[in-house]
């Protein structure tokens, strides 16, 4: 029988890229690959876009640039330790690179070329003077991390909500609530600067489905007025469906999604 080299086999074992992370519980992802380690903090993890639009990393492994993407990247060691942010969002249909760096993230750089493009004008920007050094764009935004990757994916493998149980619809539409705060929160800096955008309550349909999200706290008032509403539709044998077509005849009733609260 041929004997084993286990030093080769450690060493190489020791380079394999590795991804340690509780994501999505939670939003910090440490990757490895032996000579250099990454430490990202997830701020959106973004979606694919439809394949007619949707861009590709350079190189072998053609990575799939997703849109409304946004983290913040750690790396380096000691006195070359760096923090810096990292977004891509499609304009135009062509996704646009963008990093922020310095204090607070005060200053950035960004390109429509590519990952590596914009990589190497951060780090010309902090390493002035190490013109020769260079770093992966791929690794920097993260878009090579395999658990990012199958989140992403799995959004395109949802069933229509027609099928859906209503636990189901109700947590859809509770994560879809969470995500729009957060959006409309960062959309609202960069347009009203430090006047807070407080979001009250929208409205939305979905395949004919009609939604209602209130992000204020009700008062007992309310509470008791909504309490009648489930008591009348349930004693008076009303099903959602039939409730569901009332509200889209009357704007003013409340929606699904407040009675569910």
């Amino acid at each position: 029988m041929p004997k084993v080299n286990t030093a080769k086999k450690t060493l190489k074992n020791a380079f394999l890229p590795k991804e340690i992370t509780e994501y999505p519980k939670s939003n910090s992802i440490l990757y490895t690959n032996g000579r250099r380690s990454y430490y990202y903090i997830v701020k959106q993890e973004g979606l694919y876009p439809q394949p007619s639009i949707l861009a590709y990393a350079q190189g072998k492994n053609k990575y799939k640039i997703p849109d409304n993407y946004c983290v913040e990247t750690t790396w380096g060691r000691s006195k070359n330790k760096r923090t810096v942010k990292c977004l891509i969002n499609y304009i135009e249909g062509k996704p646009l690179y963008k990093i922020m760096y310095d204090i607070n993230f005060a200053k950035e750089v960004q390109s429509d070329m590519s990952l590596t493009a914009v990589a190497n004008m951060v780090l010309k920007k902090l390493f002035p003077n190490n013109e020769k050094s260079l770093i992966s764009g791929v690794h920097l935004f993260g878009i090579h991390l395999t658990i990012l990757k199958q989140t992403r994916e799995s959004y395109n493998q949802l069933k229509p909500l027609e099928f859906c149980s209503k636990s189901t619809v109700n947590k859809r539409q509770h994560k879809f609530g969470e995500k729009l705060k957060e959006q409309i929160q960062l959309k609202g800096e960069k347009i009203y600067g430090k006047d807070q955008v407080i979001l009250k309550n929208i409205s939305y349909s979905v395949n004919h489905m009609n939604f209602q999200i209130d992000y204020c706290q009700k008062d007992n008032e309310e509470i008791k007025k909504l309490t009648s509403l489930v008591r009348a539709v349930d004693q008076n044998h009303i099903s959602r469906e039939g409730y569901r077509a009332i509200t889209a005849i009357d704007p003013n009733l409340e929606r699904e999604w407040a009675l569910s609260n």
